[in-house]
This record gives structure tokens, sequence and C-alpha cells, in this order.
């Protein structure tokens, strides 16, 4: 049973640690392991003593960048219809 699983960073801003089993495509959810909200224990500081930014505040700006890269284009194909 393939498995997938790991930490996603959701569009508000939540992290969520899940498993989930599927079938061989991943096209078919089997069972749902884990789907935990981490939130609260990532490190989203933008200044800590010695090294700056933490993973999650590093991990939300990259979400802010490809929101605004999204909503750019997005923008320009609109402007771009007759």
């Amino acid at each position: 049973m393939p498995r997938l699983f790991g930490l996603l960073l959701a569009q508000d801003g939540r992290f969520i640690d899940f498993a989930i089993d599927t079938d061989e495509t991943h096209g078919v959810v089997e069972s749902v392991d884990t789907w935990e909200d981490m939130t609260a224990v990532q490190d989203t500081s933008l200044r800590n003593r010695g090294f700056g930014a933490g993973p999650g505040a590093i991990a939300n700006k990259v979400l802010r960048a490809l929101n605004a890269i999204k909503v750019s284009n997005s923008l320009s194909h609109e402007n771009n219809v007759p």
C-alpha cells in the first residue's frame, strides 16, 4: 500500500503533518493515518540568534512569494483577454 507522508504548508499558514495510504497510482485515498496541525511547534521566528529566520518563517516567505507570482500571472492573463 503506497504511502504519502510529510509536512505541508496550507494557504492559511498552518503546517499539517500527514500520512495517507493510497492505491498504486495515488488516485484513490484508502486511509488517512495522520492529519495533525503542527503549526505551534514550527519555528516561525524571523530572528533567531546565530542563524536568522527559522524554517517555518522561510516556508511562509516562500508561500507568500509563490502566491504573489500566481496573482501576478492571473492578472496579466485577465488583461490580455479581449
